[in-house]
């Protein structure tokens, strides 16, 4: 059931108002054991909801905002668990032929996470699908992404949609320029098996983006309640992430920058609203000269300043497009790794951008996370997102935040080179006042061995020493999986449900509160691993 505004204002209202909030028991707070008691102990739950209270107080006190997920979960729908910290999601919600195989409907999926403790769902719709051919939209697709939405909505759960221009259709790539091209005037490679339109630099493509987002939004008002839906991931086109194309093109050369289009380099006549050409038509990373002149350093600032910039014109025109659309929420940006760094940032200019200072290849793809948080135009209800949790980067691998990360000079303390992608992402988030969140690689985008209940635990100790609102695991379908993967890269729904729990309730969630079974008549306990606990709440 999806609670109003109103009711958790009232809600939160009353909790206020109980009685007792006594000074001894605040002084003595955090000596509390966890609250695991079974149904009925009414006191612990109204001790765990007293310590969530105060701890909301003294926040707001010592002047920082208390964690969203922290206190609408404290009024969350499913009945009298434990206050829950973080909001735990999964991506691409029962999407894959796992579910099939397994005769699991819709239903079954969404009613099983929920149950097990997971309070996000995220619903993809693919350009390519609904919109199969310029101005032509498939609502029957769209019928049944609403639907899906509903569904999760209706069992208490948020919800988290992209609308995927990655995905995209074929009839987009005839619109004259609408390839990226690099400076060795190679177009831009698939990223998974799919072209990435030039969302930049062409003002036809991205009318395109415009007219299929619009439609959509439209839609899913009138479907769903644009404002019942919990955030948009803002899609990069890149697989969906804030990057130009891979470095590497498709001929194997190294450093691509992708500005070497008729319209970047000035010939056409297309640029979207407020992007500019370049600065010095024809000049190459790498290149010391220009028109027989000694090209200095100050010039590369300014042409990688119109590179970057240009790009973020088109993030700041897509948050600009939801706000618009009347969606108040919040809005993913998908960040991936650590990008590039102050120092690297350094050499890369001095070095003329010649790649021999971007050995991560993210120089050329803008991934430069220092700059774009605090270029967003808008910062209202934006979520700093680290699509990259527990990809052992940094030294030692997987590092976790510490309070005295602030205190160091970010830009020349080589410290900072050390700190792993959710650590250097969340010291921008908090410089500049955004939430924070998060997901792990997916299997099989490089098949990191930690893949399983070690990367998830990995990424879950990022989540609480960052501060993050929460984390998708990536993907809902490996949670089902247990055939063709390495023991060791295993991982279940009753793993996930166990990670949860230990950072929200310190307890199981195993039963539900009516008799159910799933499309195989399959018990909700016979569920795998799941058993009974006597210090479980059942919902």
């Amino acid at each position: 059931m999806v609670r109003s505004r109103l009711s958790i204002f009232i809600t939160v209202v009353e909790i206020l108002a109980l009685p007792l909030l006594i000074a001894a028991s605040t002084a003595k707070l955090s000596a509390l054991p966890p609250c695991a008691e079974k149904p009925g102990t009414t006191p612990s739950v109204y001790l765990s909801t007293q310590r969530s209270v105060i701890s909301h107080i003294l926040q707001l006190k010592n002047g920082s905002f208390p964690k969203f997920s922290s206190i609408v979960s404290s009024v969350h729908a499913s009945g009298p668990n434990t206050t829950a910290n973080y909001l735990f999601g999964t991506l691409e919600t029962a999407n894959g032929s796992i579910f099939t195989t397994l005769g699991l409907s819709y239903a079954d999926v969404v009613k099983k996470e929920h149950d097990a403790g997971v309070a996000l769902a995220n619903v993809t719709l693919a350009w390519k699908d609904y919109e199969t051919s310029d101005g032509v939209f498939n609502e029957n697709q769209m019928a049944y992404v609403a639907n899906s939405i509903n569904t999760f909505l209706q069992a208490g759960q948020r919800v988290d949609v992209q609308l995927a221009i990655h995905y995209v259709p074929s009839w987009v790539m005839q619109i004259p320029n609408a390839y990226y091209v690099n400076q060795c005037g190679v177009t831009a490679p698939q990223t998974y098996g799919y072209d990435s339109p030039n969302y930049v630099f062409n003002a036809t493509v991205r009318q395109k983006v415009q007219d299929f987002e619009t439609h959509a939004l439209q839609q899913l008002n009138a479907r769903v309640g644009l404002n019942n839906i919990w955030d948009f991931r803002v899609d990069g086109g890149d697989g969906g992430e804030a990057l130009y194309p891979l470095a590497t093109d498709t001929l194997g050369h190294t450093n691509s920058y992708w500005a070497y289009d008729s319209n970047a380099q000035g010939m056409g006549y297309n640029l979207p609203l407020g992007v500019s050409s370049t600065p010095f038509p024809g000049w190459r990373p790498g290149q010391t000269t220009y028109n027989g002149q000694p090209f200095t350093t100050s010039q590369v600032q300014q042409w990688y300043d119109w590179y970057f910039n240009s790009r973020m014109n088109y993030y700041n025109w897509q948050v600009a497009l939801y706000r618009n659309a009347g969606f108040n929420n919040y809005l993913t940006i998908e960040t991936p790794g650590f990008g590039t760094r102050p120092d690297e940032y350094r050499t890369n200019i001095n070095n003329y951008l010649n790649g021999s200072g971007d050995s991560n290849g993210t120089m050329s793809r803008a991934a430069v996370w220092q700059n774009l948080y605090p270029a967003l135009t808008n910062k209202t209800n934006i979520i700093a997102y680290v699509s990259s949790m527990g990809d052992d980067s940094g030294v030692p691998p997987n590092n976790l935040c510490q309070p005295s990360d602030m205190n160091v000079n970010f830009n020349t303390d080589p410290i900072v080179n050390t700190w792993g992608a959710v650590r250097y992402v969340s010291y921008i988030a908090n410089k500049y006042g955004f939430l924070k969140g998060g997901e792990n690689p997916g299997w099989g985008t490089g098949d990191d061995p930690d893949y399983g209940i070690t990367m998830m635990d990995n990424a879950a100790k990022q989540m609480e020493s960052c501060g993050l609102i929460g984390m998708f695991w990536a993907h809902d379908d490996r949670l089902y999986t247990t055939t063709k993967t390495p023991l060791a890269n295993i991982i279940t729904l009753t793993d996930y449900s166990r990670v949860i729990n230990q950072y929200n309730f310190n307890t199981v969630r195993v039963g539900t509160g009516v008799a159910y079974s799933d499309s195989q008549g399959n018990p909700w306990s016979a569920d795998r691993g799941f058993t009974a606990s006597s210090t479980a709440w059942y919902c």
